[in-house]
């Protein structure tokens, strides 16, 4: 006789059980439950249907039923294995074809911020010492800047090594001696001796107690360079100066706070007597600074020095002159230092760029009256 189709689920079952281990749902009970499942009457079976049919279909219904329940508990036995991909973050179990764009992870990511255009925080060193040719212009102590005074003593006790800095040239090294207060003109100061190092003409200034003294260059600039004179003529005229041709003397361009933007330091003058700086009337000496803010040029006036007129009887006009563009206390940001000569004398003064955006003095050495 043939094998009843009952009798062939039983097998595939029973072959399938000894294969692999389900558990729920039982093939006999789905089976059983299939075939005692009530026919359907010849009213319910439409107009064209066939005596016998039901049967087969209640069978095939049945097996269907019984694929789809172990179908289920395989994949509700899968979800919890070990090794297994959970997409918890899914709203739906319905997959999703591979061509499409990968789900966004549960995990929050946070996407780097770009690289800052200013310096991060450096700790300054400490007792971080400036000497100037007319004397110690001052150190940092560690919390802020010292400008020198006869009753107060120096970190220096001699033999320190310095660095000579020059606008525009290299670096050299000299060893200092031991400070002495001596008398300079009208006032006393704290003298370094140097050697020969401060024995060629032009701004220096020596420095120790700083390592990247130069953490960026300065550039000197042709003064003819296109602006500058438009630039300098509109500062002349806020001071009450009317110059059409007004004189570019120097132009020093350099990243001064380490933001990324370039500063200029613009020397504008008319000086009747180079020589002995005594003033004709109209002369003047000007020093201002370009910087770029909020992509808009800002211009601030750092030094002036405005002759009164000749018939005011010899007035004397002071002379500017940017030196070395240098970090002296090791902060990463550079200070400006600027000579100033005059008829009787010269001086040499640090200045730091203020969170204003101005350039404000922070120390200084002279010799004159």
């Amino acid at each position: 006789m043939t094998e009843s189709i009952e009798d062939r689920v039983r097998a595939h079952f029973a072959e399938q059980a000894a294969r692999d281990d389900l558990g729920e749902p039982d093939p006999e009970v789905a089976v059983t439950r299939a075939l005692a499942a009530p026919r359907p009457t010849e009213q319910g079976r439409g107009r064209h249907g066939r005596p016998g049919r039901s049967r087969r279909l209640a069978v095939v219904g049945g097996l269907a039923a019984a694929c789809l329940l172990a179908v289920v508990a395989v994949v509700a036995a899968d979800r919890h294995h070990p090794g297994s991909v959970h997409m918890s973050n899914e709203p739906t179990t319905t997959a999703r074809p591979t061509t499409s764009a990968p789900e966004p992870s549960t995990t929050v990511e946070s996407t780097p911020a770009p690289p800052s255009t200013s310096l991060p925080p450096v700790a300054p060193a400490t007792d971080a010492v400036t000497v100037g040719r007319d004397g110690v212009l001052g150190w940092w102590d560690g919390r802020g800047w010292v400008d020198p005074t006869p009753d107060s003593s120096t970190p220096l006790r001699g033999g320190e090594r310095f660095q000579v800095l020059r606008l525009g040239r290299p670096a050299t090294t000299a060893t200092g001696s031991a400070p002495r207060l001596d008398g300079c003109g009208a006032g006393d100061a704290y003298l370094v001796d140097l050697g020969s190092a401060f024995d060629d003409p032009g701004v220096a200034v020596a420095v120790t107690g700083v390592a990247g003294v130069q953490p960026r260059p300065a550039a000197v600039l042709d003064p003819a360079t296109p602006g500058y004179r438009e630039a300098a003529q509109a500062v002349l005229q806020t001071l009450g100066i009317t110059d059409p041709g007004p004189t570019v003397a120097q132009v020093v361009r350099a990243d001064i706070d380490g933001d990324g933007s370039d500063e200029a330091l613009v020397v504008a003058e008319r000086i009747s007597d180079p020589q002995n700086l005594i003033a004709a009337g109209g002369d003047y000496s000007v020093l201002f600074l370009r910087r770029l803010v909020n992509g808009s040029v800002q211009t601030t006036v750092v030094e002036q020095s405005l002759a009164a007129g000749s018939e005011a009887g010899n007035p004397f006009i002071e002379r500017f002159r940017v030196g070395p563009v240098a970090d002296l206390n090791g902060d990463g940001r550079m200070e400006v230092v600027v000579d100033s000569s005059y008829y009787e004398g010269s001086s040499t003064v640090a200045y730091e760029l203020a969170a204003t955006g101005t350039l404000e003095s922070v120390m200084a050495a002279g010799c004159g009256s």
